[in-house]
This record gives structure tokens, sequence and C-alpha cells, in this order.
């Protein structure tokens, strides 16, 4: 499948309120008027209940169910799939095609094509009689009629139960992707669009449909969509056909270097082949420093093989970047986005390297002295501590924040799976006045699973009863067979806020591995420990970006923005949940509802950030060598420099000489599955940690519950999705202007 650029397939890649329960034909179940500062009232016990109900009950596929079950019914009476049926109430995400079953996506794949021949007429026509809108009006319908079934299917593809359905959707992302790269080069359409956007004259689109800045933008984006899929090359000459086929050989590149990442490690002669997770298991929890070892050690060992595939990957994508007119990849990466070159990714890579050197210094001494081990603070710490030490380290520190208080032996009892969504609940309407709605019964064929939930966000308006649906939220939270193990956020359906384009409210899909109650628990519901929390609170951060950023054109949309910022929400999501001011609202014990003891808020969250210099300084280093794999001319080879050394030589810089050292023979980066997904972005993420630091510094620091500084922070950033610039959304809510120092200060100054 070659890369969808034009019309972008976006994924990923995550409250005061009066908490609401609404059945799907129903409007919402009103409870009184509720005061922000107030704990959330028996709408809100209802959603714990009722959320926390589900996490207790058995997976079922989703095949058909009689339409008045109530909520506790209709997850213990789904009928057997092998039944059959004609037809459900609705299909998957409330489609109307899919109805009748996975039959469906092959209609939708139909409607696409038709949509977009007769918007490629529109497109086309010229003369008194032509265009009758802008073109970016006409792109985006296209994009829209694309992205909702290529992202649905996307999404159905990797968590429906059943066989079928997962089959018709990979189908239907192949055929959608053929779809797109025919538009992706299409040289007449990508000319049509570049005279619109850039003709000032009588004949451009400002003059002619009196477009605007967002017009404009959302139209270049799609200009630097086209050029990115190489549009502009010489078919005759065949650099049109070699891009294409580095493309393509990029994509199958990437998927073998992904495999080969998860393949488990070789087992000593005599035994069967060790787990991954088994492995990585002994290297982070094994008291026995020499276990850790050698755990790290398999599990990171050298793989020829990978080393191969990463560095043909490397030269594919130098390809690609050269023939699209690049000197090299991450030059091509980083066009366009906050940090708009690879020096100036640098810079900040090496000035916050510098800048978090002493913190990294003060972790040093605290691990040698958990090791036990005697040394200077000047020393340095991989002649010391070991790679394979670390993860280790990290647990004890973060089991020393308590202290040995015994009510922090089950912290996770405080934090039920229900418990938790009404803390988000709650920081959603005290920062945007909007209410998480659970819906009660999902229409029949409107989720895959017995324990997908749904929930609309609405609008308060402060009249009982009374609200704007904004969007829907569906959630797969718990294990099954076969279900993906990383957490995502999906875009079902990108939002439009009309009415040209029409109105179009935003579905989203949330999937997470919340865990199964514990064994021999027969009415404990799903209980998270503090990593989930914030894994939960993350994602949320994401959905509600999505479902807030409804902008006029879907395809700047929500998370679908440059991805320095697309990180940002999510980000600030998590910082919310453990502030004293969040949890006395929603930890709360699953049995006894006894809050959690407030001596604990402390060293919970300062359990989030143990060792924090050295944490910050690791993905540093993998953002360099992200960033120098994809910069060097020529690309490392299986001879040398390998892609060992080139981590090595960056590795040896004196700001970094606090990290912990692999030992030799291992090459980590060969699982690092990072590098095929974000190449020459990684430090994207540590740039969105620096945005988001300094937008709490200077909105939400002083009081984190301000209703106003989160209606600036929805109107500022949320709801412009990518409709404007990173540099310029930031810079208005924050009053600074986003430099490299900027950046560095704002993350130093909030480990």
């Amino acid at each position: 499948m070659s890369q969808l650029t034009i019309l972008r397939l976006a994924r990923k890649c995550r409250r005061p309120f009066i908490l609401s329960t609404i059945s799907s034909s129903s409007s919402a179940f009103s409870t009184a008027a509720t005061s922000p500062s107030e704990a959330p009232s028996a709408a809100a016990a209802h959603l714990v209940d009722s959320v926390n109900a589900l996490s207790r009950l058995r997976s079922r596929p989703h095949q058909q169910q009689s339409g008045g079950t109530r909520l506790a019914r209709r997850f213990v009476e789904f009928v057997d799939p092998s039944s059959k049926s004609s037809a459900c109430a609705t299909g998957l995400f409330g489609i109307e095609e899919l109805r009748h079953g996975p039959s469906g996506f092959a209609r939708l794949q139909s409607e696409v094509i038709d949509t977009v021949s007769r918007l490629l007429g529109e497109a086309a026509a010229v003369g008194p009689g032509g265009r009758q809108r802008s073109m970016v009006s006409i792109l985006d319908d296209m994009s829209n009629a694309v992205c909702r079934v290529a992202d649905m299917a996307d999404c159905v593809r990797q968590l429906h139960p059943l066989v079928e359905y997962r089959n018709a959707a990979e189908e239907t992302c192949v055929a959608i992707a053929t779809l797109v790269e025919s538009l992706n080069t299409n040289r007449e359409l990508y000319d049509r669009l570049v005279e619109a956007i850039r003709d000032s004259g009588p004949n451009g689109d400002a003059a002619r449909f009196n477009t605007d800045q967002v017009d404009h933008r959302v139209g270049e984006l799609l200009i630097w969509d086209f050029l990115q899929s190489g549009v502009h090359l010489d078919a005759n000459s065949g650099e049109s056909n070699r891009f294409v086929s580095a493309c393509s050989r990029a994509f199958l590149l990437g998927a073998e270097f992904s495999r080969g990442a998860m393949q488990p490690a070789p087992a000593p002669i005599g035994a069967t082949s060790l787990s991954s997770s088994t492995l990585i298991d002994a290297a982070g929890e094994h008291p026995d420093s020499g276990v850790r070892r050698a755990a790290y050690a398999a599990f990171y060992a050298e793989m020829p093989s990978q080393e191969a595939t990463l560095c043909q990957l490397l030269s594919t994508r130098l390809e690609i970047a050269r023939l699209a007119g690049f000197k090299s990849f991450a030059d091509r990466a980083t066009a366009g986005s906050l940090l708009d070159s690879p020096e100036s990714v640098r810079a900040f890579l090496t000035g916050l390297a510098d800048r978090l050197e002493s913190s990294a210094a003060r972790d040093a001494k605290t691990m040698r002295r958990y090791l036990g081990i005697e040394g200077s603070g000047d020393k340095a710490l991989g002649e010391t501590v070991g790679a394979w030490d670390f993860v280790y380290l990290v647990n004890v520190a973060t089991a020393a924040c308590f202290k040995g208080d015994p009510a922090s032996r089950n912290i996770e009892e405080f934090f039920s799976i229900g418990s938790c969504l009404s803390g988000i609940a709650y920081v959603a309407e005290r920062l945007f006045n909007v209410q998480l709605c659970l819906v009660e019964s999902p229409l029949d064929g409107e989720v895959w699973d017995s324990r997908v939930f749904k929930i609309n966000v609405r609008r308060n308006h402060g009249n009982a009863g009374a609200g704007e649906d904004l969007g829907s939220i569906y959630c797969d939270f718990f294990p099954r067979a076969g279900k993906p193990v990383q957490d995502c956020h999906f875009t079902i359906r990108g939002g439009r806020s009309g009415p040209n384009p029409p109105h179009q409210p935003p579905i989203v899909c949330l999937q997470l591995q919340c865990p199964d109650p514990a064994m021999g628990s027969v009415s404990a519901p799903s209980l998270l420990s503090p990593g989930q929390v914030e894994n939960l609170f993350h994602e949320f951060g994401h959905a509600l970006h999505s479902v807030l950023g409804c902008t006029r054109y879907q395809h700047v949309t929500g998370t679908r923005c440059s991805t320095d910022l697309a990180e940002v929400p999510s980000t600030i999501m998590e910082m919310f949940a453990f502030r004293p001011e969040v949890l006395k609202h929603y930890a709360k014990h699953w049995r006894t509802g006894e809050p959690l003891p407030e001596r604990l808020y402390a060293p919970l969250q300062a359990s989030r950030h143990v060792l924090p210099g050295v944490s910050r300084q690791q993905q540093i280093l993998y953002s360099m060598l992200d960033m120098e794999l994809h910069s060097s001319d020529p690309p490392p080879t299986q001879d040398k420099p390998s892609t060992t050394a080139v981590f090595q030589q960056l590795a040896s810089r004196p700001s970094l000489r606090y990290l912990p050292v692999p030992p030799p023979g291992t090459a980590w980066q060969h699982r690092f599955t990072h590098l095929v997904g974000y190449g020459a972005k990684y430090h994207a993420y540590l740039v969105s940690k620096a945005i988001a630091s300094l937008v709490w510094s200077t909105r939400f620091a002083k009081d984190p519950l301000c209703s106003s500084a989160g209606r600036d922070y929805e109107l500022r950033l949320l709801a412009r999705g990518g409709e404007e610039s990173t540099a310029s959304m930031v810079a208005e809510l924050t009053g600074q202007s986003v430099t490299v120092d900027c950046l560095v200060d704002a993350l130093a100054a909030n480990l």
C-alpha cells in the first residue's frame, strides 16, 4: 500500500459536568443543575456503576440484539454470532450500508468511487458554467468521501472480532489505497488546484469565491501533499515510476522491520524460544542484576537481518526524498513543522540535553544508591549502572515515593475504570462545559463487541435536558482474544463545522487494554494502575481534540494537524490526572467509596516522574539517532558505519554521559519500531511535551480547573485543528513566541 497523502487517512495515532446517561433514541436524562465546584451527582455515580459493570462481563462478538434491551441485559444476552439475521437496526458506527454485515463494505467502496468520479468532473469543469465553488471545497469533499470509509475500515480491520468483517475491511483499505494513489498523482487535478490557490487575478479562487486565509492554508497543505506524492515528477523520464516504486518498497521494508522487531529472542541451546514478555519482565523486575543483564542482552541482541532491513529502508527513504527535491529524508519530514529543518531539531535536542545534564547527574547518584554502588557523582553512569538496570531502578524509585505506606500497596483499588472516566468527565466539564453522556442502549449492530460502549459529547447550555451534541466516542477498553495490545485513537469520521461544507459531527474510537478483574474476584471491576490511569487520560485527550476540533474542512480537523501538535492535547490531559483538585473528585475505593487518602496525593504525582533527567535524556538520544539515520548521506550500511556505530557516537556526547550504556553485542534500535512509523519525526514527542509544558505553565499552573483558561485553550488551539500553524496558535494561546530556546526552557522547567 502506498502513502496516502493528499487525502490523509489520519490515525493516531489520547471535566465540570452534569454527567448524563442517554438511550440511543431519547434525549439526555437530566440531573439537577450542579455547580462546577461540587462533586458529581447521581448521574456520575451511574456512569461509574455502568462502566464498572461492563468490565466484569465476558466479551462476545456483536451480531444482533433486541432494540429495547437495557444496559445490564445488553451485555449478557448477545445472540450467538453464528445465528443469521437479514439486517440489524443499523451498521457499525451507525453506518447504514453495514446493516447487512460485511458485504456492506463493497457497497461503500462503490459509493466512494461514484462520489470521487463526480467530484473530479466538477473540478475539471471550465467555461461560463464551470466550477461553482472553490477547489478546496471540492477536494475536501473528495477527502471526506475517502476518509469516512478508509479510516473506519482501518479501525474495523484491526478491532473487529469476526474474521469476515476484518477481511472485508482489509479489502476495502487496499481498494481505497489504490484509488488514493491515482488521485495523488493526478497532474490535471494538481494543476487546477495550484492555479486556483496561487492565481491572485480574476481567475483565482480568492477573486471568484471570496476565499480567506483558512481556504488558502488548506489549499497549500493539499498542494504540499500532492508534491509529497511526486505528482510533479516527469513520467516520460521514469522519475514518476521510480518514485512510486520507492514508496512501495519503503512500505514493505517498514512492515518487514516491524515484524522482525516483534520476533521472540532465540533461547539457549536445548531450550525453546523466549517470549518478549518473559524477557522484558525479567529485565525490568528481577532483583538480580546478572539476570537482568542476561535478559536484556538476549532480547536486544544484534540481529543482522534487522540491520539489513533497516539500512535498506533508510536508503530507500533517501531515494524518495531526493526524487521529491529534498537533500535528505529528514529535510522532507521536518518541512512545514514547528522545527522546520534538521538543524533546528538538532539545536533543540542538544540544547535540551545540555540543560538536563545536572538533573541526570542527580539521577545517577540516586541510581547508584539504589544499587548499593559507591562512586562520585561525577563518574559516568554507564561505568557503574547498565541499561539493563534502568527499568528495574525506575520501579524501585517509584515504590520509594510512597515510603512503604500500606495504603499504597493496593492503590489501583481507588482507580476503577468507571471512577477514572468520571474524573475525565469532571475535567471536561470544568474546562470545556461539555458533558460525557453514556449511551445506555446503542442500536442493534452499532458496536462490535459486548463490552464496547459509546459516549456522546454534549455541550451544556445550562437548561435541564438541553444541549448540543458535538460528537461520539466509541470505547473498546477490555481484553479479548486477537485484539491488538497497543492503545490507539481512531478517527472514524472527521468533523466539519458547516454550513459550507455541511456540518458533520465527528466520530472517534478509542482502543485500550484495561485489565480484566483479578482472577478469583467475582465483584471487582477493572482496576487501573497509575500508569494505566495516565494512559486513559492521554487517549481521551486525543478524543476530545477530535470532537472539539470541528473545523470548516475535515482535512484539518482535530488530530489531523502537524505531528508536533497532535500529542499536545493528550499530554495536557495527562497533567490533570493526578492533580489534587481532580483526584478528590474521582479517586475512590471501588468497594467502599472511600476517597484516596490525601497523604498519597503528592507521592502519587512524584511517582509518575521518577529519574526525570535520565528518562528525558534517553528520549533525546532516541530522537538524535532517528534524526541522524535519516540525515546521513550515504545512510548507514551493514558494514561501516552501522546503525549501532551511529548510536555509540551520539551517546558519547559529554552531556549524555550519565545515560546507562547497553552491553556489547546489543542493538536496541533493531526493535525500535518508531523508526518506521515516526521516521525523522520521533523528536515531535519531545516538542509536544515542551509545548504542553508551555501551555500548562502559562494557562493552567495557578488554577488548573479555570473555566476561562479552558475556554481559551479550546478556542485558540483545540477547535482549530490544523487550520493554522502550530507556532501561531501556541503563540496566541500562551503570549510567547515559540523558539528553540523557549521550548527548551519550558520542558526543562517541567520535569
